[in-house]
């Protein structure tokens, strides 16, 4: 499910900015501390140019060679940091957790900690394990309320939730979301909220949320089944005529012929074996 409408991937673009931050970042340290380069910037540097070239593996190496024989340079977070990049980029996702976790536990005081907590959530989320998931992102977004990955960790948390089918949770998640309209996904949330409501069989509750989207977002992709789900929510209050309506909106039940309210609850049935 996390690649359906639940689990838009945030990720590459969350990736993309962290490798233009850690490049600025280690320009500005390398600037700032020494001149000419030491050959700590120079292992430093040389380690970053294979990880942006996309040589993972001896970027891992030459990372792991800088922090051992520089332990103190002020660097060393942001290696372990990449360090964890490589082995995710690889998609060895237990190795990366190590090198996050140990990122999160011996350098508390890094401007990495964040990235940290969140690509631990995203290692474990790849594996499976929605429970080191959950509380990696729910530390980020306890602890680091002004980071810019809240959002995408809430995004994470809330698909987690939807696949536990732990609908309230869920809710929790995506309706904080909603607070960061800079996330371009405010169509998708306030879509996936009216969905998860749909789901719970609250239906007057989907309704109203359906109306929303359908009104404020009207060139969405997901507005054919908004309409269409807001149909059957409406069929399931007993609001025939408003269910017949949106059936008709996006045309998708024409070839029955608008038929008989009998028909339409075999209808529903079909559509919501097809949503399991």
């Amino acid at each position: 499910m996390k690649q359906a409408i639940w689990k838009v991937d945030w990720h590459s673009k969350v990736v993309l900015i962290t490798v233009i931050a850690v490049g600025l970042a280690g320009l500005l340290a390398l600037y700032v501390n020494a001149s000419p380069l030491r050959e700590s910037d120079k292992e430093f540097m040389f380690a970053q140019s294979l990880y942006e070239e996309g040589e993972f593996d001896l970027a891992a190496v030459q990372f792991k060679k800088f922090i051992e024989i520089f332990p103190a340079n002020i660097n060393c977070s942001r290696a372990q940091y990449l360090l964890g990049m490589c082995f995710w980029n690889q998609k060895k996702y237990e190795e990366a957790i190590s090198a996050f976790d140990r990122l999160v536990e011996e350098y508390l005081q890094s401007e990495w900690m964040d990235d940290g907590f969140y690509q631990m959530g995203e290692s474990y989320y790849r594996l499976g394990d929605f429970e080191g998931a959950i509380t990696s992102y729910r530390w980020l977004i306890k602890n680091y309320s002004q980071s810019n990955l809240v959002a995408p960790s809430l995004y994470s948390l809330g698909c987690i939730y939807i696949e536990q089918k732990d609908y309230d949770e869920s809710l929790w998640a995506f309706r904080r979301l909603r607070a960061f309209p800079e996330s371009n996904k405010t169509s998708e949330v306030c879509y996936i909220i009216a969905k998860i409501l749909y789901k719970s069989k609250r239906y007057p509750e989907a309704i109203s949320e359906y109306s929303i989207f359908v009104s404020t977002y009207p060139t969405s992709k997901y507005r054919p089944s908004a309409y269409l789900e807001r149909g059957l929510a409406y069929f399931a209050e007993g609001d025939y005529s408003k269910a017949r309506n949106d059936f008709a909106a996006v045309r998708v039940f024409f070839w029955l012929g608008l038929p008989d309210l009998d028909q339409y609850k075999e209808v529903m049935q079909a559509y919501e074996k097809a949503l399991e």
